[in-house]
């Protein structure tokens, strides 16, 4: 079971993110709002879903 999401995840979240070595397997790195609009989904997926 995974916890919703919290205003304090946002922030070293998009660190990760942003990071090249992290998102190497990604097509690109994000920035903040990329970030959080992931997050978004992510909640909205925790909501409908547990």
């Amino acid at each position: 079971m995974l916890r919703q999401w919290r205003e304090a995840d946002l922030a070293p979240f998009a660190l990760l993110n942003a990071d090249p070595e992290v998102m190497a397997y990604f097509p690109d790195t994000l920035d903040s709002q990329q970030s959080d609009a992931m997050a978004r989904r992510c909640a909205s997926l925790i909501e409908q879903r547990g």
